[in-house]
C-alpha cells in the first residue's frame, strides 16, 4: 500500500532508493519511497478487486 497516494500495488522491485509498484488491476506502474509503503490490510486487498 502506497500511503502517500493511497494506492494498492504489488512490489515489483527497487530502482535506486525507490520501490517499484504495479497496480493490482490494470494501470501503469509507479515508484514510491520505501517509507511510504506498507503491507495492505485484508480490507484494502478486497476493495481493490471489487
Amino acid at each position: 500500500m502506497d500511503t502517500r497516494t493511497d494506492r494498492l500495488g504489488y512490489v515489483m522491485g527497487r530502482v535506486g532508493p525507490a520501490v517499484q509498484l504495479r497496480p493490482v488491476v490494470c494501470g501503469r506502474a509507479w515508484e514510491a519511497a520505501p517509507a511510504d509503503v506498507r503491507p495492505a490490510t485484508d480490507e484494502e486487498r478486497l476493495a481493490a478487486i471489487r
